[in-house]
């Protein structure tokens, strides 16, 4: 195999991965966020509280932290590999892991029902998380290219959703701005592949 073809396949490849991320991007918002927010509206109308629905729900909030590590690595990636942007890394590392302890602490209220002290733990692992995420927004805004003009909806979502987050009262108004981020994020990555590389 030829150099040049060699280069074509990796290029082949990686859009694949990031179309894919994107993908999971969407699919985090729309199936895993978007009932959490329905739940966040309705929950008390409906007397959800406690029920297996509400269970549910916290389930698959573990599973999105999950597909969340995987799009926020390959974003890393795609900053790093096309427009040799570093300036968000530590703080996606960061966002990762408050991803990964927030779908533990979800998984152990699950199985161990301790809801008093994993609530504790959450909401300061959340606020903390929206913290990072604004700040993370607004690095990213220092970035030369535009993403095909969703740099900016992007990084504005992510700081709106940040600081609703971080406010924890109205954090159930966060949710819903978070999954338009998500949205977003998931658009960067699935229009990668029709995109130059970044010198």
């Amino acid at each position: 195999m030829s150099a040049e073809t060699r280069v074509g396949t990796d290029v082949g490849t990686s859009t694949g991965l990031y179309a894919l991320a994107g993908w999971l991007s969407i699919l985090q918002a729309v199936v895993v966020l978007l009932p959490k927010v329905a739940l966040d509206l309705l929950a008390r109308p409906l007397s959800l509280s406690g029920s297996g629905m509400v269970q549910l729900i916290s389930g698959m909030q573990a599973v999105g932290d999950l597909i969340g590590i995987y799009v926020l690595v390959m974003f890393r990636r795609l900053l790093n590999e096309r427009d040799s942007f570093h300036g968000v890394d530590k703080l996606i590392t960061a966002l990762i892991c408050c991803y990964a302890a927030v779908a533990i602490l979800v998984v152990a209220e699950l199985v161990f029902n301790v809801p008093v002290a994993v609530m504790s733990a959450l909401i300061i692992v959340s606020a903390l998380s929206s913290l990072i995420s604004i700040v993370y927004a607004v690095r990213l805004l220092k970035l030369e290219h535009d993403l095909s003009g969703l740099l900016k909806p992007y990084s504005y979502s992510t700081i709106v959703a940040g600081i609703l987050g971080a406010t924890l009262v109205l954090g159930k108004y966060g949710h819903a701005i978070y999954m338009i981020s998500l949205i977003l994020l998931g658009m960067i990555l699935i229009r990668a592949k029709s995109e130059p590389e970044y010198l």
